[in-house]
């Protein structure tokens, strides 16, 4: 009888897990290091931010954070345009709403409910 060899390290099936592009992995990384100094901006100020500190809070690399970003100013940048659209893109959905008042009462709502989600 025959016995089959194992081999000495099994053969890995192909993987069911889907590839994730490199524009999806830089935008995640990019808003993970933006998402870190909005908190450090918070906790200290804006003028105490630097890239090692942002690096430590996202938990990333110093050659990830500068593949993404210039330099910390840049971070702040996208991190303050990643907030605005958030918050005001209630506001902006509410366009269609009839009526000024009916609208108005619209934005404001949507604006208080992305500010109480964000908090």
């Amino acid at each position: 009888m025959v016995r089959p060899v194992s081999p000495a390290r099994p053969i890995a099936a192909a993987s069911a897990r889907p590839q994730l592009s490199r524009e999806f992995l830089l935008v995640h990384r990019r808003r993970r290091f933006a998402a870190a100094a909005a908190e450090l901006a918070h906790e200290f100020g804006v003028r105490a931010i630097t890239s090692t500190l942002i690096v430590q809070v996202a938990k990333g690399s110093r050659s990830g954070f500068y593949e993404a970003f210039a330099n910390v100013e840049d971070c702040l940048r996208f991190a303050v345009a990643e907030a605005f659209e958030e918050l005001f893109e209630p506001v902006r959905a509410t366009s269609s709403v009839a009526g000024w008042a009916a609208q108005l009462h619209a934005a404001v709502t949507g604006f208080c409910v992305a500010a109480v989600e964000k908090s």
